[in-house]
């Protein structure tokens, strides 16, 4: 796309536009991309409902490039450094609460979580992408969380994204314990027996994702996906008595994009 700034110019000259010129250009706008839209997710780790909230996505890129791959289960974050092909940058989620009647009277309430981090992706190939997240609860559970993923991608530039992966997710014995234990001191207020959840591997499951461009500007994108509780975190009574192992998520967003001068406003 020629910059309209300068179409006088070609008027006047009559002549082309230097290549030197149209670099310029380009390396001047950037392309944005904004979407938006609901998703559903578990109300917290093991519950059996899930609670609907925003599904919002936010990517750039270089006006020759197409929009990099992101996995659609990753929590917020972004890259701040880079060496031998990994990414590692801030991220960060929220966890929401589980109130005295998502369980029962004597169980732990716990609070809305915003859980904190770093995270770790990784471009293996073209079609090959995988991140791994560490965060740290705070305001809520205080241990530590994450998940981890692997993708396969198929695509035609930015005209459709198809991508499909295994998922698993992990936490500490301090995590563990909040959402799936049962203390001495629940128990004998709740009347349900005391139960010790380790730490470690808590869900494995999958995701696949789908990114279509539409009409002009416009697109559609969305993903679904399925983890079943494994380990302690599968044999908790609380999961038994008043959860579920599986746990679903999804989304769907309408998606548009637009071109900005770099380090301008959206």
């Amino acid at each position: 796309m020629v910059n309209c700034r300068i179409w006088p110019a070609l008027i006047l000259a009559g002549t082309i536009v230097p290549v030197a010129a149209q670099a310029q250009d380009a390396d001047e706008f950037e392309q944005v991309r904004i979407g938006i839209g609901p998703q559903f997710q578990p109300a917290y780790p093991g519950a059996d409902g899930a609670r609907l909230g925003p599904f919002f996505d936010i990517d750039r890129r270089a006006e020759d490039e197409d929009f990099a791959f992101e996995a659609p289960t990753e929590s917020f974050g972004f890259p701040l450094i880079e060496f031998g092909g990994v990414y590692l940058g801030p991220t960060g989620s929220i966890t929401n609460s589980r109130k005295e009647k998502d369980t029962a009277p004597g169980l732990r309430t716990i609070g809305t979580t915003v859980e904190a981090g770093i995270a770790a992706q990784v471009y293996i190939s073209e079609d090959l992408y995988s991140f791994v997240e560490l965060r740290r609860g705070i305001g809520g559970h205080d241990g530590w969380t994450g998940q981890a993923g692997l993708d396969y991608i198929v695509r035609d530039a930015d005209r459709y994204v198809v991508s499909a992966g295994p998922r698993v997710t992990y936490g500490d014995s301090t995590h563990s314990q909040a959402y799936f234990g049962i203390t001495p001191e629940e128990s004998a207020a709740s009347g349900y027996a005391a139960y010790d959840a380790d730490g470690g591997l808590q869900s494995a499951g999958g995701v696949v994702s789908v990114d279509f461009a539409l009409s002009g500007p416009w697109g559609v994108m969305g993903f679904a996906g399925y983890q079943r509780l494994v380990g302690d975190a599968a044999d908790s009574p609380v999961v038994e008595l008043f959860g579920s192992k599986d746990q679903w998520t999804g989304g769907v967003a309408l998606n548009y994009t637009f071109r900005r001068r770099r380090g301008g406003l959206f």
